[in-house]
């Protein structure tokens, strides 16, 4: 469970690499066939779910980041594995 005082004090940026370091871990565990992707995912839907808040412009960012990850751990579809890492990387290179 995530603490939510601590992460609504996050700042925003913040918040995107701790999800783009879950999507990655998810990414990994799936691609290893490990049982720890299903625990990961729901980790990343629960971050993305508390971020996603009324009048926060990237709403729409986060909602397909848990369109893609979902279709990766349910369906199987690594298509877009290197564009969620990629979008993630961003945040770490712009707030440094």
């Amino acid at each position: 469970m995530v603490n939510l005082e601590k992460w609504n004090a996050m700042p925003t940026y913040i918040k995107m690499l701790n999800i783009g370091s879950e999507v990655s871990r998810t990414i990994k565990y799936h691609e290893e066939k490990s049982q720890y992707a299903e625990i990961s995912l729901f980790r990343v839907l629960e971050m993305i779910d508390i971020t996603t808040v009324k009048g926060f412009s990237g709403n729409w960012e986060l909602c397909r980041v848990r369109e893609l990850i979902c279709d990766l751990v349910i369906n199987g579809n690594t298509a877009n594995n290197s564009g969620l890492k990629s979008y993630f990387n961003y945040f770490g290179m712009t707030r440094v």
